[in-house]
């Protein structure tokens, strides 16, 4: 991650910063303007978890015209009206660690096709994931990184989901205390000036004049329009809120003295959503990935009556949970421990999606409303292996589409009823990841009808005989998107 330039901010009394909007006289590369779809989206997060989840315990109902959230996904339950729901997506490989984790963003991976890797192939994606091929989109050299990779609960290093290219994934972060300090080092905002500032209820704007006179009068005619219109957003966004805007503080760290970032992912987790709000508050970057990598062993304690509590004498871990710990092997009923787990994902989505909808947008609204936040899983049944049926949420702003809705491809299957082995769910007539990711690409205003490799077979080899599996989806985005 490259510093935050000082060049973005303006400096003020009171230790205030303000942001600055992209300005020509301060482009050091060769860029072009990058400019949202009307109605649109201008940022991208990509949340993901992974061991999939239990989708009756995650697939919302409507009722009286409500969505309501099960267990699962009731965290959301406060946001669900800026949220899209989305069941019966497949993701056409064969299933498996190695092909699922890294076809979900890409659909595609090393091998003619996706599919022909085996379980545990250390093989890599043959092309760029969808958050990659937006962020060099948008990217037009006025933010000072072109995304930002955090992860939670691993070593940090290179992802099995997001990549650059061919055989060249993204190396994320994944202690909060260093990112924190390599994006914030620059950003000292006094609390307590700010507190000062907010009582004697001082325009931002106020603080910055002598500086912002100085620098509109080096401005050139294109400059000084935009630094004018930037002015007045935020006179807007103070008259609306009724307080003065501060447009960039770094955020607080909050962990214990002893936090360890592998073991502690319930404080990570919270960390690297705040860094992550933050750096986009700031003006810092437009693209953004939060991804829990440790998906085999974690433990949860952070939850209480979580494992590893019931582990002994009946789990072995959270892998070994995942596997034999909901209803397809225990008979009717699904492990509370289990169900806990995969709500703690949407519990920090919830999170995130909240605290961006806490900040206002200097374009009205909120910071949501102008982010589209893809959360998705690479397993639709993490026990079977099972890379249909996935759930997907979509939330903040999907290109002008509504909102509030559930749409479902499944025709009600539960994920936790998909054995490793069962093709079932590859269906003609359900949409793909590439359906997918090509309505996400069009929505940023890239115009394409494919992406990735979506048309195949799967030909599977057992003792004393073979299955094919075929499928033929149409390419373009997905049905539902907007309707």
């Amino acid at each position: 991650m490259r510093r935050v330039k000082r060049r973005n901010f303006l400096r003020g009394s009171a230790g205030v910063l303000v942001t600055l909007p992209a300005l020509d006289m301060f482009r050091t590369r060769t860029a072009r303007a990058w400019t949202p779809l009307p109605g649109g989206p201008k940022r991208l997060i990509v949340h993901h978890h992974g061991q999939g989840t239990i989708m009756h315990h995650w697939r919302p109902t409507l009722d009286n015209g409500s969505l309501t959230l099960p267990a699962i996904t009731e965290p959301l339950d406060g946001i669900k009206h800026k949220c899209l729901f989305i069941g019966g997506v497949d993701n056409k490989v064969f299933g498996g660690h190695s092909s699922s984790d890294i076809s979900l963003y890409t659909c595609d991976a090393w091998g003619a096709q996706p599919h022909e890797l085996s379980q545990y192939d250390p093989g890599h994606a043959n092309r760029a994931s969808v958050d990659e091929v937006i962020a060099r989109e948008l990217d037009d050299g006025t933010t000072s990184l072109r995304r930002l990779d955090l992860n939670i609960g691993t070593h940090g290093g290179p992802t099995r989901h997001f990549y650059n290219g061919r055989n060249d994934p993204i190396v994320g972060t994944a202690d909060p205390r260093e990112a924190f300090n390599t994006l914030f080092s620059d950003v000292e905002t006094d609390p307590a000036a700010l507190d000062r500032l907010r009582f004697h209820r001082q325009s931002v704007l106020d603080t910055v004049q002598d500086n912002f006179r100085r620098l509109r009068a080096r401005a050139g005619a294109r400059d000084r329009e935009r630094l004018d219109a930037h002015a007045e957003h935020i006179r807007a966004l103070e008259r609306r809120f009724e307080a003065p805007s501060v447009a960039c503080a770094a955020p607080t760290l909050n962990l214990d003295a002893e936090f360890n970032y592998r073991t502690d992912q319930g404080q990570a987790a919270i960390a690297q959503i705040d860094n992550l709000v933050m750096a986009m508050t700031c003006g810092m970057v437009r693209v953004g990935t939060l991804d829990y990598g440790d998906t085999h062993g974690p433990s949860f304690n952070w939850l209480t009556g979580s494992p590893p509590a019931s582990f002994p004498g009946r789990f072995d871990g959270w892998h070994d949970l995942v596997h034999h710990g909901n209803s397809a092997t225990l008979g009717d009923i699904d492990e509370p421990d289990l169900i806990a787990g995969y709500r703690w994902y949407m519990e920090n989505l919830a999170y995130l999606l909240e605290s961006l909808d806490r900040v206002p947008d200097e374009d009205g609204g909120s910071m949501l409303d102008h982010t589209l936040v893809l959360s998705m899983t690479e397993f639709g049944n993490g026990g079977g292996h099972s890379s249909g049926n996935l759930p997907v949420i979509v939330a903040g702003n999907n290109g002008g589409g509504a909102m509030g809705r559930f749409v479902d491809y499944s025709g009600g299957v539960s994920g936790a009823a998909m054995g490793q082995y069962d093709g079932s769910w590859m269906h003609d007539d359900r949409p793909g990841t590439h359906n997918l990711h090509v309505s996400v690409l069009n929505t940023f205003g890239i115009q394409t009808n494919t992406f990735g490799v979506h048309n195949g077979s799967i030909v599977e080899t057992e003792e004393g005989g073979g299955r094919t599996i075929t499928w033929n989806v149409p390419e373009g985005p997905m049905p539902g998107w907007h309707a």
